[in-house]
């Protein structure tokens, strides 16, 4: 059986990463490269999805760090 997160796109694979790693203060302690391992994507292709999810507000980035601020929007992406 092949896992369907590999047919899934990485901007939904990475918010799932994020929403599913995310503590109750929102709080994810990773690199871009531990995510990018992860989802099975570039660290490239992680770091232009994570700036886009911090231009729309939905996180904030930090040093080995990713805070959840719109969890809702996130996990509206995996509809």
């Amino acid at each position: 059986q092949v896992d369907q997160m590999a047919f899934r796109p990485a901007r939904w694979r990475v918010a799932r990463y994020l929403l599913t790693l995310a503590g109750r203060d929102g709080l994810v302690s990773c690199t871009q490269e531990d995510i990018a391992a992860a989802v099975s994507a570039s660290r490239v292709t992680v770091s232009r999805i994570l700036n886009g999810f911090a231009h729309s507000g939905w996180i904030a980035l930090g040093y080995r760090s990713v805070t959840l601020l719109d969890p809702e929007s996130l996990s509206a992406l995996q509809d």
